[in-house]
């Protein structure tokens, strides 16, 4: 699998580090890039796990949803170990981010994010949506996303449907 490159330009990173990565990652280890569900299933699986699971209640058997075959991932590494990931099906709709607890506020998940984006936008899709939970809104709305409608409970949780078009690829 080939990394992603950064095409953002200025502090947003080097167009010679892979996607989501900055100059200062480099010195720690920092990788963000698009994930082979095949070879980083189990890696996907931990992190969502610890974070959705243990970390929030969510049922084991709405988190493992069967559907990942159909997505494409993103997974954040640090120093080798998976600390983040997110996942995109082919529609745009972007869903399972997450970054464990420890590694949070170092802006893994807007990595996580712009490697999707990225992707989609290479895709030709015109928008990414999501179902965040309300109390990440403020964190994709820094990200462009807008709220779309009512708020709405999925696994026990408040969440509203969010939407971000994509500038042309």
């Amino acid at each position: 699998m080939t990394e992603k490159r950064d095409r953002r330009g200025g502090s947003g990173g080097d167009p010679g580090r892979p996607t989501g990565t900055r100059e200062s990652d480099a010195a720690v280890g920092i990788i963000v890039r698009e994930a082979s569900w095949d070879a980083d299933a189990d890696a996907c699986r931990r992190i969502r796990h610890d974070v959705f699971v243990v970390g929030q209640n969510v049922p084991v058997e709405l988190e493992q949803d069967g559907r990942d075959g159909e997505c494409l991932h993103a997974l954040a590494l640090e120093d080798g170990r998976p600390v983040g990931t997110a996942r995109m099906f082919p529609d745009g709709h972007i869903g399972r981010v997450a970054v464990l607890d420890d590694r949070q506020g170092r802006g893994l998940g807007r990595r996580l994010m712009m490697v999707l984006e990225e992707a989609a936008a290479r895709r030709g899709l015109e928008a990414t949506w999501l179902n965040s939970q309300l109390s990440a809104a403020g964190f994709y709305e820094r990200l462009g996303y807008r709220a779309e409608g009512p708020t709405f409970f999925e696994a026990g949780i408040e969440h509203v449907r969010m939407m971000r078009r994509l500038p042309p690829a």
